[in-house]
């Protein structure tokens, strides 16, 4: 599963790590520590507040926050529906099938910023739907032989030419070569 969250990076234990229970309106901890409030905050988000007591002694609170005080968790999740759409989300990201069509995706989006970087497929030249059809049909043309020279031609580009920058700091020892 794919961490999410401010301390995502951090290690720390995310939204998914907790157990929700919305008809007791409780969340347990991965510690096993109940939360003792749950209140709608003002993003419409859904605030659960653990108590300090269960915090501050628990032996993995490293894990689970990174405040430095002897502050408690806090962990804030969307409303009931959109929440379990985005556990199930999330575990599904996980699975082979997930992989294959994100695979697909990337190789849609990977067309798609090519056609905009390279050809500026968002602007047209022309006014009126039949000339800038007839643009949007060329340029996918034109991109459809770009990738075709590249696959039959498969020579790698030079390397680029170091800036001016680069070059003085090398000569004075500041870069490495």
């Amino acid at each position: 599963m794919v961490s999410t969250g401010r301390n995502a990076r951090a290690g720390t234990f995310t939204p998914a790590d907790f157990t929700v229970d919305w008809d007791a309106g409780t969340a347990r901890c991965p510690a096993g520590a109940l939360s003792r409030s749950m209140k709608r905050d003002d993003r419409g988000l859904i605030r659960f507040a653990f108590s300090r007591n269960d915090c501050v002694p628990c032996p993995v609170r490293d894990r689970c926050t990174r405040s430095k005080n002897s502050a408690a968790r806090n962990i804030a999740v969307h409303p009931q529906p959109v929440h379990e759409a985005r556990m199930r989300a999330l575990q599904a990201q996980g699975t082979d099938e997930w992989l294959a069509a994100y695979n697909v995706r990337a190789g849609i989006e990977g067309t798609i910023s090519q056609a905009v970087r390279g050809s500026g497929l968002r602007h047209s030249r022309y006014r009126g739907l039949p000339k800038v059809h007839l643009q949007n049909v060329l340029t996918g043309l034109a991109l459809n032989l770009t990738r075709l020279g590249a696959y039959f031609n498969p020579t790698v580009n030079p390397a680029a030419r170091p800036s001016r920058i680069r070059e003085l700091c090398t000569a004075h020892g500041l870069a490495a070569a």
